[in-house]
């Protein structure tokens, strides 16, 4: 709860016990709490914004303004003061039931700037729309390593990208500043390009990225129009969903129709992943805004994504050699690259891979139940042979959910029970930190205080593994003894 929440339910619930036990008459004490009541619901309004889970708390200052200062006559009876003291609770519930929710802070020695930026790719018609003239548009964000921070961080969300239910997530505030200068340290600082998830949005990982910022890193993070559920731009207009929902369907028929548009729309955004790589090496040549000229280490690209942008990630990297390093956050993977596996450093960080599974339905399926069946059981297995065969890296993280992959996992505590998290999220996020952090400076060729092994030491919590790339001569990967790392778990060795 922020400072001045708190300071406010904890002033008006003294006010009415106090009445409750003396209603009159009214002392200098009475007046005082009154008096404070007035100034910390202003400075609460100016400073942390008003948000509709705290009605019922505003309904009870209007109560006592007008029943201390202007009737002058009391909080009324016991029945009254009952009704009054039961409304603040039902406040205090609220606020913290659906908090404003605070992002730890980067590690990093940099400050992190951001900006806002709209491409237009003028040799491509946009594939939801169909009209005349229409070019695909992509959305960007990107954090970068600052000279210095601003005066007022931005916010994670706007209230044009959010529902009404949820806008007490426009208050949220970053750790990231718009438009500072970017920091004159180093020539040039290695990119990372982020895809979100089926319907998500830019900012769903807004901790790694101001980490990664934080420590010298460039983060360009994409919102694919039609995909995502609120796309605002920035010249006001709002652009919804057109896809299904995701493995969305009962019957066969209806999920394998779903599933041949998650197809479709893995190729729409792997070209606007391609997209944005051009459009950073112009940048790179000159942005006319002059701030990513001459910064961006283009040679040192890395991606990553959460839940189907994970796939986006994976397939990138599958189909661009400019990609040098993937993260996939607990996504399912799909394309060309889930069935051959992919060819550069990996990262897979899940709350578990499952086992084979040899207890599964006879093809064809019959249900719908049995389709997801098969397509968890096939997802797990690329997974599993992308893994082992290609190289690769597993992070599992137990007590998480999906969700935990994300800063919604930070949202409420309503968000955690309902998704079954019994990990706190602030470490799982501290752990996400580190992981992507030192991947990124192990396979982009950059130093770092830890490598990856020394961070499963750090996290006893996690199981990390590690299979090596093969030699791509003919002979086909060793399966090995495994190895231990210094936590004692094994690095090497196949599941």
């Amino acid at each position: 709860m922020r400072p001045c929440e708190a300071i406010l339910y904890i002033v008006t619930v003294v006010i009415v016990l106090f009445t409750w036990a003396r209603p009159r008459p009214y002392s200098w004490l009475i007046c005082f709490a009154v008096a404070l009541l007035s100034i910390v619901i202003t400075v609460h309004i100016i400073s942390e914004g008003i948000r509709w889970q705290m009605l019922p708390e505003y309904v009870v200052c209007i109560y006592i303004f007008i029943e201390v200062l202007i009737a002058n006559v009391g909080l009324g009876n016991k029945y009254a003061r009952s009704v009054v003291l039961a409304f603040a609770m039902a406040g205090l519930f609220a606020s913290v039931m659906l908090p404003v929710c605070v992002f730890p802070a980067p590690t990093g020695p940099y400050a992190v700037g951001t900006v806002t930026r709209v491409l237009t790719d003028v040799k491509r018609p946009e594939p939801r729309t169909g009209g005349e003239g229409d070019r695909r548009q992509v959305l960007i964000q990107v954090w970068y390593p600052a000279l210095h921070a601003g005066i007022d961080p931005v916010p994670y969300k706007t209230r044009a990208e959010l529902p009404f239910r949820i806008w007490r997530l426009a208050l949220v505030k970053t750790h990231s500043f718009a438009g500072v200068p970017i920091s004159s340290e180093n020539n040039r600082f290695p990119v990372i390009i982020y895809s979100p998830s089926w319907t998500g949005s830019r900012s769903e990982n807004t901790i790694q990225f101001e980490e990664l910022a934080s420590r010298g890193f460039v983060v360009v993070a994409m919102d694919h129009p039609y995909g995502g559920d609120r796309i605002a731009f920035p010249d006001g207009k709002v652009i919804r969903s057109h896809v299904c929902g995701f493995l969305a369907g009962e019957s066969v028929k209806e999920l394998e129709t779903n599933a041949q548009q998650m197809d479709d729309e893995l190729d729409v955004r792997v070209a606007d992943a391609r997209f944005v790589l051009d459009e950073l090496a112009h940048f790179d040549q000159e942005d006319p805004d002059g701030l990513l000229t001459g910064r961006l280490d283009l040679t040192r690209i890395g991606m990553m994504g959460y839940s189907f942008g994970g796939a986006v990630a994976v397939e990138t990297s599958f189909r661009d050699d400019r990609i040098k390093a993937a993260i996939n956050f607990d996504g399912s993977i799909f394309g060309k690259s889930a069935r051959t596996g992919i060819t550069c450093p990996y990262l897979f960080a899940t709350t578990l891979l499952p086992s084979a599974n040899s207890a599964l339905p006879d093809l064809p399926p019959k249900t719908a139940e049995e389709w997801r069946a098969i397509f968890d059981a096939n997802d797990a297995e690329n997974e599993r042979r992308s893994l082992t065969t290609s190289g690769g890296s597993l992070l599992e993280i137990p007590g998480t959910k999906h969700l935990s992959f994300s800063v919604g996992s930070l949202h409420s505590p309503i968000a955690r029970w309902r998704a079954g998290i019994e990990i706190d999220p602030r470490l799982v996020m501290r752990i996400l930190n580190d992981y992507v952090v030192g991947f990124f400076q192990e396979h982009l060729g950059l130093s770092g205080p830890d490598n990856l092994e020394g961070l499963a030491a750090k996290y006893p919590e996690v199981r990390f593994r590690t299979w090596p790339k093969p030699v791509r001569k003919g002979a086909a990967p060793a399966a090995g003894v495994p190895v231990l790392a210094p936590n004692g778990h094994t690095r090497g060795s196949q599941r």
